[in-house]
């Protein structure tokens, strides 16, 4: 299991780091995402500068691109190998630092929700990250760091209680280090202006 384990760990780095969001709007369209908006290679800034249709295209291709490895793992790996865990961070890794820019990537929001697709067969952990998403999603943060920050900190508990609770330490483990290459990407990039809010932005008392 230890080399079909490495061998997966690496074939999901390597699909990870395609950049689809910058490879895709280029090749069809013309634009390098990463010289509009926020400079960011991820869906959200595909969408600003693209349209929805291209964005929902990189958007679908960053979730398959987490899931799919994760599938594969799920049903080749036990639940209870160390190599899981390996399995499930690789995607958000290659993401978040993909060979193919040079180390550099996304912020990794959409790949980390392919990812606990993936293990939707033996947990079902994606809707504790979408409630968290969306109720933080809602509230005032003076930044998306700490959007980001405050809904992992509600995020990872929820999680580790689920996997104490069904006895997958292997997947408490991969969300984990997953969740922290998106934190980790998050802070690096807390500097950059804000790209997406559910909560609508309050009129500027200045300009009426």
């Amino acid at each position: 299991m230890g080399g079909m384990g490495l061998f997966l760990t690496v074939c999901g780095y390597f699909l990870g780091s395609i950049p689809f969001c910058r490879w895709l709007p280029l090749l069809w369209m013309g634009v390098d995402v990463t010289r509009r908006g926020d400079g960011n290679p991820g869906a959200t800034n595909v969408f600003q500068a693209c349209g929805r249709w291209m964005g929902s295209l990189c958007l679908t291709c960053d979730l398959a691109k987490g899931a799919i490895p994760v599938l594969v793992g799920v049903h080749l790996l036990p639940a209870h190998s160390p190599w899981l865990a390996a399995v499930v961070a690789a995607p958000v890794l290659g993401h978040g630092f993909s060979v193919f820019l040079h180390f550099r990537g996304g912020k990794c929001i959409a790949t980390v929700f392919g990812v606990l697709i993936g293990l939707m067969p033996v947990s079902p952990v994606v809707w504790c990250l979408v409630i968290c998403y969306i109720v933080f999603g809602f509230a005032r943060f003076p930044s998306g760091w700490r959007r980001c920050r405050a809904t992992f900190a509600c995020f990872l508990p929820a999680v580790w209680c689920w996997t104490l609770w069904a006895r997958q330490p292997a997947v408490g483990l991969g969300v984990t280090l997953a969740s922290g290459v998106c934190l980790m990407k998050h802070w690096m990039c807390r500097s950059q202006p804000e790209a997406f809010t559910l909560r609508k932005p309050r009129p500027n008392k200045n300009s009426q």
